[in-house]
């Protein structure tokens, strides 16, 4: 997985010009006054929607109906990754329970193991709306959770100044974990459907297919029953592939833009190699050109290797 920082900090580049333009407006157009303008901005792109602040006028309507599907990717952009930390910070402090970063993405415990934050969350929420909004103990947990959970039902909201400054970032973090516990159950269906599919018994419908690969590199789309005819042979990695499309997990598209980045070509000019834990190594121009056979005879015999024309029978 890429470092949540990276995500972080491309939503925020959208972010707050996303604020500036929506307070401006609402400031015009309806009045507001900045705090106002961004708790409503907050609730409505959660899709929270307590419905205590609402657009006045048609053109602010118009607007709102536009502007905030726009702000609900990019919160739940920029949600998401602090919910997963929010979530494995959680999960840290129940003894014997392990972060979610360190378990597969598979694992039906991932989604146990996003309780935590989620509850937690929601009993903040609950102790904040019971001290200083006046609610009732069931009803303060009833609008912590619903509030969490991006419901919303708006027979309870937040009023006076502090409980709406307090709402802002309480939806940020509870909408997240939310966010997190979703995304954890997505992908144990997703990937656990993959698991299970015998894919071995639609493999002729496999080599039928053009090769993903294939088609990052701009050229023609070979099939893969062509290669296996040629003597290429359908390799692992182009099997995995085929597969991760199929099941709608990647896309040629998505790996057009990863081979770009691992250009052979861009790998050996830049001259370095890592080594896990240490500072990376200078290459030799000769070290580099056999380095660069060395991994074309290996990916020559990976493509071999598994169904070959001698070992499958291709329709």
């Amino acid at each position: 997985m890429l470092p949540d920082q990276v995500l972080l900090s491309d939503s925020f580049t959208f972010l707050l010009p996303y604020y500036a333009i929506g307070c401006a407006f609402y400031f015009l157009v309806e009045h507001w006054n900045l705090e106002v303008c961004i708790y409503f901005l907050t609730q409505a792109s959660f899709t929270v929607g307590y419905g205590d602040l609402v657009p006045q006028y048609p053109l602010s309507r118009i607007f709102t109906a536009v502007y905030v599907p726009i702000g609900t990717v990019l919160h739940y952009g920029t949600a998401l990754p602090q919910g997963r930390a929010f979530c494995a910070w959680a999960a840290s402090l129940i003894p014997g329970m392990v972060s979610t970063q360190s378990v597969p993405m598979h694992d039906l415990m991932a989604i146990a193991r996003t309780l935590p934050g989620l509850v937690l969350v929601a009993a903040i929420g609950a102790g904040v709306s019971y001290k200083f909004m006046g609610m009732a103990p069931v009803d303060a947990f009833y609008f912590a959770l619903s509030s969490t959970t991006a419901t919303g039902y708006g027979d309870f909201t937040p009023e006076g100044r502090l409980p709406v400054l307090a709402t802002i970032p309480f939806l940020w973090t509870a909408c997240g974990a939310f966010a997190a516990m979703l995304e954890a159950c997505h992908n144990y269906a997703k990937l656990s459907m993959v698991q299970k599919t015998p894919l071995v018994r639609v493999i002729d419908q496999l080599l039928l297919q053009p090769t993903p690969w294939d088609a990052t590199a701009g050229g023609d789309h070979h099939m893969h029953a062509a290669r296996a005819e040629t003597g290429a042979g359908l390799s692992e990695a182009e099997f995995m592939l085929a597969c991760l499309c199929g099941h709608g997990l990647v896309g040629v598209p998505t790996l057009a833009a990863l081979r770009k980045q691992f250009s052979p070509s861009r790998r050996l000019l830049s001259g370095t190699t890592w080594t896990a834990g240490k500072q990376p190594a200078v290459r030799t121009a000769g070290a580099r050109v056999a380095a660069a056979a060395a991994a074309a005879a290996a990916a020559a015999s990976e493509r071999r290797r598994l169904f070959h024309p001698q070992r499958c029978q291709c329709r």
